[in-house]
């Protein structure tokens, strides 16, 4: 197996375990949309993945929003 067939599969393990914590809500479906566009870049061919386009339009409309660490860091100031 090439490297580039090994990174590949890594990256469609990461969706997967992506996917399987955004519906378990161990993962938000911002954070997640963010993380599964970056990976599309790995996974799909051309980029342009019609299982993806939903996720990257997520992030694209809430890039503006924290998630993650930095949202709950910004709680903890505010309180």
């Amino acid at each position: 197996m090439s490297l580039d067939e090994q990174l590949r599969n890594e990256a469609t393990k990461q969706v997967v375990e992506t996917a399987n914590g955004i519906l378990d809500g161990k993962i938000g479906i911002i954070e997640g949309s963010r993380i599964l566009g970056g990976l599309r870049l790995k996974v799909c061919e051309g980029n342009r993945d019609p299982d993806f386009t939903g996720f990257v339009a997520i992030d694209s409309e809430s890039d503006h929003r924290p998630v993650g660490r930095v949202r709950e860091h910004g709680r903890r100031m505010l309180s």
